[in-house]
């Protein structure tokens, strides 16, 4: 795309986060590239990069994003990338926010139509996260899967969130396993079809929830550091 909107190669490549299906690739990136040329820039932040590893990724990106809600500046010439470190569909992701247009890439903060796999979420980070990105006027967003969308069609799937954090903390106070709960759970019609990847993925969204209401790992009052 790159080359066939700017008659150019990229000059960077941001990991949004250590999934598979927006980490793989890098390889082929590098070695797609013209003799001669300007090493491509790969960034992540430590956290990333380290989770890579972790799954044997041949080429890793350099850790060049500072994490704890920071932001990293990427100059291009002419225009600046904002790089905004988060966290919640990860321990460690990462959004890139252009101002003029005003554009964001969400990694897989957000998700269009298709209900988000919260297989290593922290979900009180993603719904904090979530309000700091969305709802901003006159901006496009990039999901990480799903089709782009303005602010407006994205309040569904924040609402959704919501929602699923409603339910799953009534469930945690009333001692409602998480798997029993998920079973009865269903998007409310008012919000829309939704697709599901896999059938337990709600399963996957209140067991979430659970562990992180258990203080398994502390999360929640942590989420505002």
């Amino acid at each position: 795309q790159a080359r066939r909107l700017t008659g150019r190669e990229p000059t960077h490549a941001v990991v949004t986060h250590y999934h598979a299906d927006h980490c793989h690739g890098l390889g082929g990136l590098v070695s797609e590239r013209d003799s001669g040329q300007e090493p491509l820039r790969m960034l992540s932040t430590s956290t990333t990069r380290d989770l890579m590893v972790g799954k044997e990724e041949k080429v890793l990106p350099d850790p060049g994003i500072s994490e704890d809600g920071a932001t990293t500046k990427i100059d291009l010439g002419g225009r600046t990338v904002r790089v905004v470190s988060r966290l919640g569909h990860t321990p460690s992701d990462a959004t890139v926010e252009i101002s003029d247009p005003r554009v964001v890439f969400c990694g897989d903060l957000v998700w269009n139509g298709m209900f988000p796999n919260y297989v290593d979420a922290i979900p009180s980070h993603l719904t904090w996260h979530l309000e700091k990105i969305l709802g901003r006027k006159k901006t496009t967003y990039v999901p990480g899967h799903g089709d782009v969308s303005d602010a407006a069609g994205l309040e569904s799937y924040l609402a959704i969130i919501k929602d699923v954090e409603a339910h799953a903390r009534k469930a945690f106070e009333q001692g409602t396993p998480s798997a029993e709960a998920a079973a009865e759970y269903a998007i409310p019609d008012s919000l829309g079809e939704w697709m599901m990847f896999s059938p337990d993925y709600f399963e996957r969204a209140f067991a979430a929830w659970e562990k992180e209401l258990g203080g398994k790992d502390g999360s929640e009052d942590a989420r505002r550091s």
